[in-house]
């Protein structure tokens, strides 16, 4: 086949992946040796000739700067996820020759407005394009906005439906209808009960998570009218936050569930529900999915999870960066994943999603 033949040929032929396919023939790991082999035989066998190879590495590399928090602490159970996806597409698509730099901060604090500012006017050499966190902070925006009119193209991830949209933008959501299904599952269990919720509302100033209290709200006042609701916004103490939850709990006896819009109030949720000995007794509905939460899973204390694609979204940050700038086809600017609940059921299977390495 000579120079015809193309990696997918190799890949299809094999049952392997583009991704796999590329970094064997170019030593960058990731493979068994006895899958190296097989995919060298069978480039030697077609007659091979990596021409498209030797054009990618002849580009100039290709300069993504990251910016998002640095995965540990309560930050850990979302973005070491997303950090994950960012590093295969960069291991899957090492033949463009990604040059990564990691710019870690806390997105709502003004260092993350300098760390942008300091891309902006070219502090860290030459960036070819961002990939960070949608945020709704005006400053943020407006130096994101300076970023894309320069032709730098920007990725944001986790974006709310109405996301404020660039010249050269790209985005991914999980967002869309959260709030409704959640509602969903707690008007299924409780049907035409009476009583109250509480609902752990996030960081006020994020889009994101009013976005998933507001719509839980509209759609539990049309489904379940006799049920009130307690709104509390405690994000950045949990020692406070769990009081709180722990004071709620032990106030009202006819608290029948709790609703929370973040990874770290919903770890929190499940801790203080347990210790009570509550676990099967109330429903509780949390957003992401990690190995801490199985055992809250397993015994009643987590009714349900919403699971947020971080691997995939990180993943798909990279893999539209390159095929901007490298001009091969990439289908979508604004990527949507559907709204997805995990039970006791499937909880471990969602936890193992985020170990796949996905590619191309």
């Amino acid at each position: 086949m000579g120079s015809s033949t193309r990696l997918k040929d190799i890949a299809e032929n094999l049952n392997l992946s583009i991704g796999t396919v590329q970094r064997a023939l170019n030593n960058k790991g990731g493979y068994s040796p006895e899958t190296q082999m097989k995919i060298l035989e069978e480039a030697k066998r077609l007659d091979y000739t990596a021409n498209v190879a030797a054009s990618a590495l002849r580009r100039p590399p290709i300069n993504i700067a990251v910016v998002l928090p640095k995965p540990e602490g309560t930050d850990k159970y979302f973005f070491q996820y997303v950090w994950k996806g960012i590093e295969n597409a960069c291991q899957d698509l090492s033949i463009y020759n990604i040059n990564l730099s990691r710019h870690y901060c806390e997105l709502k604090s003004e260092e993350s407005i300098s760390e942008f500012e300091k891309i902006l006017n070219g502090e860290y050499g030459k960036v070819n394009g961002v990939i960070t966190n949608a945020m709704s902070n005006p400053k943020i925006l407006a130096v994101l906005k300076e970023i894309s009119d320069k032709g730098i193209p920007t990725f944001r991830m986790n974006a709310t439906t109405q996301l404020y949209q660039f010249k050269n933008g790209f985005s991914s959501s999980s967002n869309m209808y959260v709030g409704q299904l959640c509602a969903d599952i707690f008007s299924a269990i409780l049907r035409e009960k009476e009583g109250q919720l509480l609902l752990l509302g996030g960081y006020r100033e994020s889009d994101r998570q009013s976005e998933r209290i507001n719509n839980f709200q509209r759609a539990m006042m049309k489904s379940c009218p006799g049920i009130l609701m307690n709104e509390i916004h405690i994000f950045n103490d949990i020692p406070r936050l769990k009081r709180a939850i722990e004071e709620y709990l032990k106030k009202f006896d006819n608290l029948l569930g709790i609703y929370a819009v973040s990874a770290r109030e919903t770890l929190s949720m499940c801790e203080i529900v347990k210790s009570l000995g509550l676990s099967g007794k109330i429903v509780t509905v949390g957003i992401d999915v990690f190995p801490e939460l199985l055992p809250f899973f397993e015994d009643g204390t987590l009714t349900s999870s919403i699971y947020q694609y971080p691997v995939q979204q990180g993943y798909m940050a990279v893999k539209a960066m390159v095929s901007d700038m490298t001009q091969t086809n990439f289908q979508y600017a604004n990527l949507r994943f559907p709204a997805t609940a995990v039970f006791k059921s499937n909880a471990e299977a969602f936890t193992q999603m985020n170990d796949i390495v996905y590619s191309m």
